[in-house]
């Protein structure tokens, strides 16, 4: 079995607008009663895509660069749907990777489960060869008599969804430049007063269930791909939701992430706001390019 992880590509993405009222509550510190992941509302939401516009847009990609290949006689295999699904789901700093597992139904079911970068590794289906690098991103200047674009295949992609000339991508559109902010957010949470005694009241009672020195919930990955899920697996993961039911873990923490989200987001809303326009551009003409076929 391998040994206990946390890896930055985890679980769901949680993204959309949120509710005027819950958000309220969450960015002025106001705890609310939570008892699913899909109830949290944070201010950082409104600056990232919604997961399948995310897809949309890799989608798109894709089929760009396919059709640039097709013209030097190189046939690409398509990504699959898993796949797409996973990457979409890791893109942007989840809120599984501070909360970890939460419901007691997919604790139950799957435990821990496994970690999502070997799912996407699994699921790469379409993952072009060394050869057809060359000519994805542009280190060779002309192959089968014809000139390959500057940038390559990836290059002219990215071109036409509107990416020339911005680092902003619908992948990243809350990255200002200094790491996620919903990253930089939780590391204030995470020092808290609040959620520091949160923790400890989560470690006690996974103290008393039998598991000891864990200090915060997270990612807990322990099986590889393919390997079967043993009961003590099950087991753990089951104290480990039953514990943040009973302190209201959600509730607390979404509180706490959402004050410091909201100061962020004061402090960068002009710019946020520029992002979220170029990004939504960018998704607009991929639902187009994947709606023509090319």
């Amino acid at each position: 079995m391998r040994k206990i992880s946390a890896v930055l590509l985890a679980g769901a993405l949680v993204t959309g607008c949120a509710d005027s009222e819950a958000m309220k509550g969450e960015s002025s510190g106001e705890v609310r009663s939570i008892s699913s992941i899909d109830e949290i509302r944070l201010p950082l939401d409104a600056y990232q895509p919604e997961h399948q516009k995310i897809v949309t847009f890799l989608r798109a990609q894709e089929l760009l660069e396919r059709d640039c290949l097709k013209r030097f006689g190189i046939n690409r295999v398509p990504r699959s749907d898993a796949y797409y699904e996973t990457l979409a789901a890791s893109a942007s700093p989840s809120l599984s990777l501070w909360l970890g597992v939460t419901s007691e139904e997919l604790a139950g079911r799957d435990g821990y489960g496994v970690d999502p970068v070997e799912v996407l590794v699994q699921e790469d289906s379409g993952a072009p060869p060394a050869e057809q690098r060359d000519v994805l991103e542009g280190r060779i200047a002309e192959y089968s008599g014809q000139p390959v674009p500057e940038r390559g295949c990836t290059g002219e992609a990215v071109d036409r969804l509107g990416l020339t000339g911005t680092s902003v991508a619908p992948t990243s559109v809350d990255n200002l430049g200094e790491g996620s902010l919903r990253t930089l957010a939780n590391t204030s949470a995470r020092s808290d007063p609040q959620m520091e005694k949160l923790n400890k009241a989560w470690n006690d009672c996974m103290n008393e269930a039998g598991y000891e020195d864990l200090r915060a919930p997270g990612p807990r990955y322990q099986r590889s791909l393919g390997e079967s899920i043993s009961t003590k697996e099950q087991q753990m993961a089951l104290a480990d939701v039953k514990c943040k039911n009973k302190l209201n873990y959600m509730g607390v923490w979404s509180a706490v992430q959402g004050r410091y989200e909201q100061q962020l987001v004061d402090k960068n809303f002009e710019v946020l706001e520029q992002r979220k326009k170029v990004v939504d551009d960018q998704i607009r003409r991929a639902t187009q390019i994947l709606g023509t076929g090319s």
